[in-house]
């Protein structure tokens, strides 16, 4: 807002200054003036505070509960984003495997045919294929970029993403008003993830947005320190962290990278490990509005402004 503000009084400015001029001067003085003007915008681009300030929804979910079951987490979590949209969020964040289902207990996504680690680990294999599907165009992709649409935001959600007929990909999606923004792939992969014959992202994202820039990972990436050291480098306002967190140390380590990296980040967990929140650069972690301190499924909102 502020950006738009002191753009319009600046071309306001010298309008009435050429006007007043002779011609001759005119053009001699918009010659010294432009390389001036170009400066001074590139400089209120970035600007702190040149975005807009918005409400930041992150989603706490547990959709190992309703493990497989596409239907239920998919409608949990449209009532989250029509929820958070009531409430003016223009940035809504789910947790990882929060449409499919991480894991519960010993089921876990695989492709049977590449079975024989989880078997040696006691783990019940349910086929992938029937839960991965194509980015941008696949079923369950199209109703969140049909949501973003809808009420005007930025949806940052979690699923399987097939690559061709026997890879997949922990991706995290983005959608906006305009529809589909962009994706990224989760680089460091956990056991189950490699039963899936999983596919490793290779590069970090940035996504632009009226509201700030934001850097994207997946849980364990947060090893992968040269994409935070590359987000810091482009001073990113935030990095979107979307983690399905092992225990409750979560939170603490969350809190240690903030600081580590100089980055504010925004993660959302399920609710058995209760680790979501804003986690900011300084070391302090923002109070969670409309989420309890309790273990429990719901949406928490804060005030941003980059």
């Amino acid at each position: 807002m502020r950006l738009i503000s002191n753009t319009s009084h600046y071309i306001g400015l010298l309008s009435g200054t050429l006007t007043a001029m002779p011609k001759a001067r005119e053009e001699s003085m918009c010659r010294h003036l432009l390389p001036i003007l170009f400066v001074t915008f590139s400089l209120l681009s970035t600007t702190e505070g040149a975005h807009i300030p918005t409400t930041l929804a992150l989603v706490q979910y547990t959709a190992d509960r309703h493990f497989g079951d596409l239907k239920t987490n998919v409608e949990n979590l449209s009532s989250y984003v029509k929820q958070a949209a009531a409430n003016g969020a223009k940035l809504i964040v789910f947790p990882e495997g929060s449409i499919e289902g991480y894991q519960r207990g010993k089921d876990t996504w695989c492709i049977p045919e590449l079975f024989a680690t989880g078997k040696k680990k006691g783990l019940r294999c349910h086929d992938v294929r029937r839960v991965g599907e194509r980015v941008p165009d696949g079923p369950i992709s199209q109703v969140f970029i049909r949501m973003a649409k809808e009420y005007g935001l930025y949806l940052f959600f979690s699923l399987l993403e097939k690559t061709d007929q026997s890879r997949f990909a922990r991706t995290l999606v983005v959608a906006g008003p305009d529809g589909y923004v962009g994706k990224y792939r989760k680089t460091n992969l956990w056991l189950n993830e490699k039963l899936v014959n999983a596919v490793t992202g290779n590069e970090p994202v940035i996504i632009h947005t009226p509201y700030g820039r934001f850097g994207l990972s997946i849980c364990y990436d947060w090893e992968n320190y040269d994409f935070w050291e590359y987000y810091r480098k482009e001073r990113v306002d935030a990095v979107v962290f979307q983690t399905d967190w092992l225990d409750p140390s979560g939170p603490q380590g969350f809190k240690w990278l903030a600081l580590k990296s100089q980055l504010d980040i925004f993660a959302t967990d399920d609710s058995d490990t209760n680790g979501t929140g804003l986690f900011l650069r300084s070391g302090k972690v923002r109070r969670r509005s409309g989420l309890s301190d309790k273990a429990e499924d719901g949406v928490s909102y804060y005030q941003v402004r980059y």
